[in-house]
C-alpha cells in the first residue's frame, strides 16, 4: 500500500515545544550518559570521564569532559539537530537522538558549547536561543565570517587539552554571562545543595561501566580535590549487609543494609560520605539506571509494604528489571512506561510483594531485633481475633510465601488474623510515615497497624485521668499509670474501628473500605473517647490500688461494722484466743 509521509507544519514550534517541555533535571543524566557510551569505546586504559570547572570569559562553567571517538566538523555540526545520533541508532528502548542536547537548551539557552577532537583536530560548535528561536549560534572566523562550527585546535592548546588522542567537551553557559553553572545549574530556579552533582548522579546511576573512570574534579564536590565517583553497585563492600536475589522473570532484588556505625574497608568510614547520599530508598533498576526513585521521606512512608516495617532509616531495596522486561521509557528517559494496555507507568511500589516474600534470613533477623516492644497491647490481638470470629470476618491477609487466601479442604470457615501492632515512639519515624498528628495507620499489603503513641489523644485522655486521680502522691507513678491505661483502652478502639471496618469488605466497594481503615477515620476514633471514662477509671484504680487514700465513707462503715462485731462476740464465750478486732480485720 502507498503511502504519503505525514510531514512537520510548524518545525520552529515542535523543536521549541520539545525542548521547553524536557524536564530540568535529566540534564546531568543525558550528558553524562553521553559522555559514559563515547568512552567505552576509547581504548583500554584510556577510558574516562571528568566532571570540572572551567572559565569562561572570567566566569566558572561546568564542564563535562569524555574520552572516546571525537566528531569532525560534519559530524559535530549535524549532532545538533533534533533526532540525530553520531554512531548510534535511533530506537525507541535504545537512543532517541535528542537527549542530551534537549535536556540542557532549556537550562542554558545563553548556550552550549561542544568541542570535539578528532585526529588532532578541534572543531567547535554553540548551541543556544536568540529571540524565539533555538539553533546553532553563529561563531566569527578567520576574517570576520561567520559560520555553524569553528576550528580552535589552537584554543584549544592553550587551553591544556592534549591533541593526541580523541576527546569531546561540553561546557554549560547558563542562561547568561555571569551564572556559576557549577553552583547554579539552573540560575537559582530551583536552587542546588553543594554536592548536587553527586547527589544527583547517586539518583540516577545504580552501575556504570566498570572500566571507564568518573572522577568528579575539585570544585565540583564537597571534600575537595579531584574524587572517584563510584555507583551503589561499587559499594557493596560498604555497606554491613548486601545481598542480592534472583526472583521469577529475571528480576533481581538487592537488599542493602547501611549500619548508622558501620565502618567501611580502609578506614574510609561509613557508606555515606560526600559523594554519596544516605542509603534509605527504593528505586526501579533498568539498564544500570535508576527509575521511581523514592525520596527518603517517601521510602519511610512505603517501606512497611516492602516488609521493612522497622529499620528503614538505614535499609534500601532496589528492583533490577532484565533488558527485555516489557517496557519502554518515556520520551524524556524520566519514568519507564509498561509496553502493554495503557502504558502506565512502572513503579517500584507494584514489586513490594516479591521484595517482601524474598526477604533474605540475615534482614528478617535483623527486622525482629529492631521491633519495638509492644508491651500493654500484647493482649488486644486476642481480643481482635476473637471480634473477627463474632463478626465473621473471613481470613483475605496470609503471610508471605503461603499462597495467598484459599479455603480450608473440610470446606470450614478461616477467620481472619488480628493485624501486628506496632506502637512508634520516634518523631523521625513517626513523621517518616506521614503520621505526625495522626494516630494510627493500617498497612493492608503486610497487616500491621502502627500507632502513634505521641499522638495528643493519649496525652489529653491521660491528663484527665491524671487529674481525676490528683490524690496519690507519686507523681511519676500516676503519670505512667495515666499514660498506660489511656494507650491500653484508645489502641483497643482503634483496633475495634479497624476490625468493624475490614469486616465491611463483602458489603462495601474496596474505596470506601480504604476510606474506613484511613489514617483519619482511626484518628477520630481515638478523639471520641468521652464514653471511655468509666472504664478508665476502673483500671486506674486497679493499677494504683496500693497508693489510693482511703474512701472516707468506706472507713466509717468499717467502723460500725467493727463496732457491731465487738457487741455480738460480748453475747458469747470466745472460742479462740482473738479479739474481737482481730476477728473484724480477719473478716474483712
Amino acid at each position: 500500500m502507498q503511502i504519503s509521509r505525514l510531514r512537520v507544519g510548524n518545525e520552529d514550534f515542535l523543536v521549541s515545544s520539545m525542548i521547553e517541555r524536557c524536564p530540568k533535571h535529566m540534564m546531568l543524566r543525558e550528558l553524562v550518559k553521553n559522555a559514559f557510551e563515547a568512552a567505552a569505546q576509547a581504548p583500554e586504559g584510556a577510558r574516562r570521564v571528568e566532571i570540572s570547572p572551567v572559565m569562561i570569559d572570567g566566569y566558572r562553567k561546568l564542564s563535562i569532559w569524555n574520552s572516546g571517538p571525537g566528531m569532525d566538523a560534519g559530524e559535530l555540526r549535524a549532532m545538533c539537530d533534533i533526532a540525530s545520533s553520531i554512531g548510534k541508532p535511533n530506537a525507541l528502548d535504545q537512543n532517541f537522538g535528542m537527549g542530551a542536547k534537549v535536556a540542557s537548551l532549556p537550562s542554558n539557552r545563553h548556550g552550549i558549547r561542544y568541542r570535539s577532537c578528532k585526529q588532532g583536530r578541534v572543531h567547535q560548535v554553540v548551541m543556544g536561543k536568540r529571540d524565539t528561536q533555538y539553533g546553532r549560534l553563529l561563531q566569527k572566523v578567520g576574517e570576520g565570517r561567520l559560520e555553524e562550527v569553528a576550528d580552535v585546535t589552537d584554543d584549544a592548546k592553550l587551553s591544556g587539552h592534549a591533541l593526541d588522542a580523541d576527546w569531546t567537551e561540553v561546557v554549560l553557559f547558563g542562561q547568561r554571562l555571569e551564572q556559576d553553572t557549577v553552583a547554579a545549574p539552573y540560575d537559582g530556579d530551583p536552587a542546588m545543595p553543594p554536592a548536587w552533582i553527586a547527589e544527583e548522579l547517586y539518583k540516577r546511576f545504580f552501575s556504570l561501566p566498570t572500566d571507564v573512570a568518573f572522577t568528579l574534579e575539585e570544585g565540583c564536590n564537597t571534600r575537595g580535590g579531584a574524587q572517584r565517583f563510584l555507583p551503589m553497585s561499587a559499594r557493596v563492600d560498604r555497606f554491613a549487609r548486601y545481598e542480592s536475589v534472583a526472583v521469577e522473570r529475571g528480576i533481581v532484588i538487592h537488599y542493602f543494609y547501611d549500619a548508622p556505625d558501620a565502618k567501611a574497608p580502609g578506614g574510609l568510614g561509613s557508606a555515606h560520605d560526600a559523594l554519596q547520599p544516605a542509603q534509605n530508598t527504593a528505586a526501579l533498576v533498568y539498564r544500570g539506571e535508576l527509575y521511581d526513585f523514592r525520596p527518603p521521606w517517601a521510602w519511610l512512608h512505603e517501606a512497611p509494604v516492602f516488609g521493612i516495617p522497622f529499620g528503614a532509616k538505614n535499609i534500601s531495596i532496589f528492583v533490577e528489571l532484565p533488558d527485555d522486561f516489557p517496557l519502554l521509557p518515556d520520551g524524556y528517559r524520566q519514568f519507564l512506561r509498561h509496553n502493554h494496555n495503557l502504558q502506565q507507568n512502572v513503579l517500584v511500589r507494584e514489586f513490594a510483594p516479591l521484595a517482601l516474600r524474598h526477604r533474605p534470613k540475615w534482614l528478617l533477623e535483623l527486622l525482629r531485633s529492631f521491633a519495638a516492644d509492644a508491651g500493654h497491647v500484647d493482649h488486644l490481638h486476642g481480643a481482635m481475633k476473637s471480634l473477627f470470629r463474632n463478626l465473621g470476618v473471613r481470613r483475605r491477609w496470609w503471610p508471605p510465601g503461603d499462597g495467598g487466601p484459599r479455603p480450608k479442604g473440610d470446606g470450614s470457615i478461616e477467620y481472619e488474623v488480628a493485624p501486628q501492632i506496632v506502637p512508634l515512639r520516634d518523631e523521625a519515624d513517626i513523621r517518616g510515615r506521614g503520621m505526625d498528628k495522626k494516630a494510627a495507620r493500617f498497612y493492608p499489603e503486610t497487616h500491621q497497624l502502627f500507632i502513634n503513641a505521641t499522638y495528643s489523644g493519649f496525652t489529653a485522655f491521660a491528663g484527665v485521668l491524671e487529674a481525676e486521680f490528683n490524690t496519690v502522691d507519686d507523681l511519676e507513678l500516676l503519670r505512667k499509670a495515666a499514660l498506660e491505661t489511656a494507650e491500653h483502652l484508645l489502641t483497643y478502639r482503634i483496633c475495634r474501628k479497624l476490625v468493624h471496618a475490614l469486616a465491611k469488605r463483602e458489603m462495601w466497594n474496596p474505596p470506601e473500605v480504604d476510606q474506613a481503615t484511613s489514617m483519619y477515620s482511626l484518628t477520630l476514633a481515638v478523639d471520641d473517647n468521652a464514653e471511655l471514662l468509666p472504664e478508665a477509671r476502673d483500671e486506674m484504680r486497679d493499677r494504683l490500688s496500693d497508693l489510693l487514700a482511703p474512701d472516707p465513707r468506706l472507713s466509717e462503715a468499717r467502723d460500725r461494722l467493727a463496732s457491731a462485731m465487738e457487741d455480738i462476740l460480748a453475747l458469747r464465750p470466745r472460742r479462740s484466743g482473738a479479739s474481737p478486732m482481730e476477728v473484724v480485720f480477719r473478716v474483712k
